[in-house]
């Protein structure tokens, strides 16, 4: 198996959605069979969702010489594979009861799809967790929201005479102090910008009343809010069947559903802002809330 990764300035300056991102990676996601130096097929084999957005940035090349053909299922005029779809060990334990292993072990194709499942599984998962942690949706060179639901958050909240819990905590900040919080920010979201463009991302940041972004991390909160200089920042987490189960298939499927969601998560954490004397017991709620969604969403996929 041969694994590659588009290059990091490329993912975060085209974004999978547009550009070089639609017209070339979103035409080549899948792995490619390689029989004998010559590829004879090409496809994602049940392995993962070829229309998710994100899963374009990757690519892998299996190859294997003629003696392997039985194996790989390779048809009679060398142009498919028919024996390396996904193999999903647990589905096969509970169709074959206790004796799955030793049933397993006794089918050399099954053995081998099951091995080359894992092995595939195990590297897509650690370029999955490269490709999501680079950059956010929110952060472009012009300083602009990518986010359509950002753009009309900030419209409407323009002016507003409301007291917050971010203004009440940055309130011995400095304009200085608040686009220096951004920008060391955006150093670390942004490796590939040259300074001048972080600092104009900066400032233009650092007088949004709301912002959203994308991150990465384990555990139960499907989102955070956290401010960086006066901005309370919602920061949804890819690595939470909120996003993969729910999000990422609207993303890639409607957009426009998903300009939804996000309102929907910013008007919660507009609340939230507002209502900064119960933050503590927010928090908590949010956290419990984070805990019944995975619970529930892990739960649906037993009825798909």
């Amino acid at each position: 198996m041969r694994f590659s990764m588009a290059l990091p300035e490329i993912q975060s300056n085209e974004g999978g959605g547009g550009g070089i991102g639609q017209k070339h990676y979103a035409h080549n996601a899948g792995i490619s069979f390689v029989r004998a130096c010559r590829e004879i097929d090409f496809g994602s084999f049940g392995y993962f969702n070829p229309r998710a957005e994100m899963e374009r940035w990757w690519g892998c090349e299996i190859r294997f010489e003629p003696e392997l053909d039985e194996l790989f299922g390779v048809a009679n005029n060398k142009q498919s594979v028919r024996g390396a779809h996904y193999f999903d060990e647990k589905e096969f334990e509970r169709e074959h009861g206790e004796h799955w292993e030793d049933d397993l072990k006794e089918d050399l194709r099954l053995n081998f799809r099951n091995k080359l499942s894992k092995t595939f599984s195990s590297n897509r998962k650690t370029m999955m967790d490269a490709i999501n942690s680079r950059g956010s949706r929110t952060n472009n060179k012009n300083g602009k929201p990518l986010s359509k639901a950002s753009k009309v958050v900030n419209e409407v909240l323009e002016g507003s005479k409301e007291t917050t819990k971010s203004q009440i905590d940055s309130s011995g900040k400095s304009q200085k102090d608040k686009a220096q919080e951004w920008l060391d920010k955006l150093k670390v979201d942004e490796p590939n910008l040259t300074p001048e463009e972080l600092k104009e991302i900066a400032d233009v940041r650092s007088h949004s009343k709301l912002e959203i972004e994308f991150g990465h991390w384990p555990g139960e909160q499907f989102f955070s809010i956290e401010t960086y200089g006066e901005t309370p920042v919602i920061t949804i987490n890819k690595k939470h069947p909120f996003y993969t189960e729910l999000y990422e298939p609207l993303l890639n499927d409607d957009p426009k559903l998903t300009d939804a969601i996000d309102l929907l998560m910013m008007a919660y954490a507009r609340t939230e802002e507002e209502l900064y004397s119960y933050s503590d017991e927010l928090e908590k709620i949010r956290s419990r809330w984070g805990g019944h969604l995975q619970d529930f969403l892990k739960a649906l996929k037993k009825f798909a």
